[in-house]
């Protein structure tokens, strides 16, 4: 409870993906993106959170990510927040979540 509590009252938006897909999102990402529920995300890939121009350069740093054992340098795109372009900084980390291989991504509004 206490972990959650961190990572929901940060200033960033946060997900962590397994295999390309949505597994947990803090509620500042939910805030970011202009929706009420994790369920609204949860099991969705993670590279749709990009704006179409974007998702293939995400997917491919969401990849790459997964492979790395560090941190990886930060990449800016733009995620979409309804119908509007929202531009962000991403930056990710590979971690074990519930056992399972996974990336941490740190979702940072750039506007």
């Amino acid at each position: 409870r206490q972990l959650r509590a961190l990572l929901d009252n940060s200033p960033d938006g946060m997900f962590v993906c397994r295999a390309g897909t949505l597994v947990f999102t803090n509620r500042r990402l939910l805030r970011l993106l202009g929706r009420d529920a994790a369920d609204d995300l949860r099991g969705r890939p993670a590279a749709t959170l990009a704006l179409g121009a974007d998702r293939a350069a995400f997917s491919d740093f969401l990849v790459t990510a997964a492979r790395r054992r560090e941190p990886g340098a930060p990449e800016s795109l733009h995620f979409e927040r309804g119908a509007q372009p929202l531009p962000v900084t991403v930056s990710a980390v590979p971690l074990l979540y519930r056992g399972e291989p996974c990336v941490q991504v740190t979702v940072r509004e750039t506007t």
